[in-house]
């Protein structure tokens, strides 16, 4: 692993931000929230894994660690929620995924009857939301059920 730039506890996940820009995650991932498919990675991850969002999870476990490298997108701020979690890349794109019941990774997505609606509750694989074109996200935070992105709205992207 990298030098670290940041370091994030969520309720049963962590994550760390390189200086260079990689997003490390490891802990709990039974609703996704390490941003890898559960059913293959499994429940539970003991070590820091690099997070790829382009590349599926088998791919990840057959490429070499230079190939992932050039596939990264590059990221500027990490937050996690209870069971969720929120990437700003450097291009002021934010990425979420996990537990989104109450609508924290995507509000559009987002069910209260998570046994009729399971496959929109959780959401694994990292996905880049298409927040308002005139505000530059500058940071982004998470509690246990919420996502928050603080915007610049006096720059246009």
């Amino acid at each position: 692993m990298r030098k670290s730039g940041m370091v994030c506890a969520g309720g049963w996940h962590s994550a760390a931000l390189s200086i260079s820009g990689d997003v490390y995650v490891w802990g709990w991932n039974n609703h996704g929230q390490l941003g890898l498919d559960p059913a293959e990675i499994g429940s539970v991850v003991n070590t820091p894994m690099l997070l790829d969002i382009t590349k599926s999870n088998s791919d990840l476990q057959e490429a070499s660690l230079n190939s992932l490298m050039s596939s990264f997108v590059d990221f500027k701020d990490v937050a996690l929620g209870s069971r969720h979690s929120v990437l700003l890349d450097v291009d002021g794109d934010v990425w979420t995924f996990g537990w989104n019941k109450y609508g924290q990774c995507d509000p559009d997505l987002s069910h209260g009857d998570l046994k009729e609606q399971k496959e929109t509750v959780v959401n694994w694989k990292p996905r880049k939301k298409d927040l308002k074109k005139n505000a530059k996200v500058m940071s982004v935070a998470a509690a246990p059920w919420t996502t928050i992105c603080v915007v610049d709205d006096s720059e246009q992207r």
